[in-house]
């Protein structure tokens, strides 16, 4: 079976956020290599999911769970980019470790941008190569007009960012 092709795309509701907090914590686990977090005393990674509370409020913010057949194989949080609303941004972004590198963190790109063609943004720490690789390659193949790249900062942290567009042609309009 192709997994990529496989690969299906679901909005998380309200009921299923404790399932994706779950999942959240898996995600946590994989960046504390470059935020340097540590556990908690209840084995958890902290994090302010309060701060995820407009995904459930606002229908501009969507939470998705990418399933490979019935396997919960990651997510995506996508909202308005908070400097410019007219572009989307890819808060967060996960596929499980051992279902990566078959195609399916591509797939979970694609449909995201299918749900929302336009102007995007894509930030990756400094530091993280491997998922600055996937990003660079990924785009490159969903958008042969290439992105444009840019650094900010974030929380105090250093990011690299990719700005394209989907539905003009332009690089980063």
């Amino acid at each position: 079976m192709n997994t990529a092709a496989a690969l299906r795309l679901v909005a998380v509701t309200a009921a299923e956020r404790p399932r994706f907090e779950a999942m959240f914590q898996y995600y946590l686990y994989d960046m504390a290599e470059f935020t340097g977090a540590r556990l908690s005393s209840s084995g958890q990674y902290k994090y302010p999911f309060s701060t995820l509370d407009v995904y459930w409020q606002n229908p501009q913010f969507q939470p998705y769970f990418a399933f490979c057949g019935n396997e919960l194989a990651g997510f995506a949080l996508v909202r308005p980019c908070p400097e410019d609303p007219q572009r989307w941004d890819m808060e967060q972004f996960f596929i499980l470790r051992h279902l990566r590198r078959q195609g399916l963190g591509q797939s979970l790109l694609r449909g995201c941008v299918e749900r929302h063609p336009g102007r995007w943004r894509i930030r990756v720490m400094t530091g993280n190569e491997r998922a600055w690789q996937f990003w660079t390659a990924a785009i490159a193949s969903l958008n042969p007009c290439g992105y444009e790249e840019n650094r900010c900062e974030e929380n105090g942290l250093e990011m690299r960012t990719l700005v394209f567009s989907t539905n003009t042609g332009a690089a980063a309009t």
